[in-house]
């Protein structure tokens, strides 16, 4: 029922910088930004300096700018051609975003379903993923027919985001790709506990808008 997917997420989620100093070749990792690669790039100069042993002139020369690529290959950057580069991009930021659409879309259409209307006012916003301050003051505990209508719930939703993390898993970081779903996991932690009728809907609600601010946060 919350949505852990905000807006500031997303864009999050979409940033795929291309960084280098180089016209023709680009460093390229996905969801990385500028900050990310200054750190790279700093540690794996730092590293070059510290190997020393690789002498003097253009031989030399070659040797640091090799265990350079290693070193920032190894943290995860990939030196690509420039348009390449760009294109691939490019086709990542488009596939998200599809896969963020499609999700919201597959969603809807299991909160619009007829047997979920019984919650419905219960729901976060669709599109901001957040409870209202109304909501989150509510001490109501769902009655027993609601409680075995949120476990039909969960499992139809949960086959929403399957479909979107098969989606993004090749655009985003490991971390990002593993926030995300830690994510999914704690508030399907939290409808679990509703069906069982341990917490409040004001509980959900207030819970589940915490987690999105720790996503928030983590985004920045």
């Amino acid at each position: 029922m919350g949505n852990f997917f905000t807006k500031k997420i997303v864009d999050k989620i979409l940033i795929l910088m291309v960084v280098s100093g180089c016209a023709q070749n680009v460093w390229v990792k996905p969801g990385a930004n500028q900050e990310a690669f200054r750190a790279d790039n700093y540690g794996c100069e730092r590293d070059s300096r510290q190997s020393g042993g690789f002498g003097t002139g253009l031989v030399g020369a070659i040797e640091a700018q090799a265990f350079f690529n290693r070193c920032m290959t190894a943290r995860g950057w990939s030196l690509q051609e420039r348009t390449a580069a760009e294109a691939t991009i490019n086709v990542g930021r488009t596939s998200v975003q599809t896969a963020v659409e499609a999700r919201r879309s597959c969603f809807l259409n299991v909160r619009q379903q007829p047997r979920y209307q019984i919650f419905q006012n219960r729901l976060s916003e669709i599109s901001t993923g957040r409870f209202t301050f109304a909501q989150m003051a509510s001490n109501d505990v769902p009655s027993p027919t609601e409680a075995a209508l949120i476990l039909d719930f969960v499992g139809e939703g949960g086959q929403c985001n399957d479909r979107y993390f098969a989606s993004i898993e090749n655009f985003v970081t490991p971390q990002q790709l593993t926030n995300l779903k830690n994510n999914r996991a704690a508030n399907e932690a939290l409808l679990a506990q509703l069906a069982r009728r341990q917490i409040s809907w004001g509980e959900l609600s207030t819970r589940s808008n915490q987690i999105l601010d720790n996503s928030e946060r983590r985004a920045n």
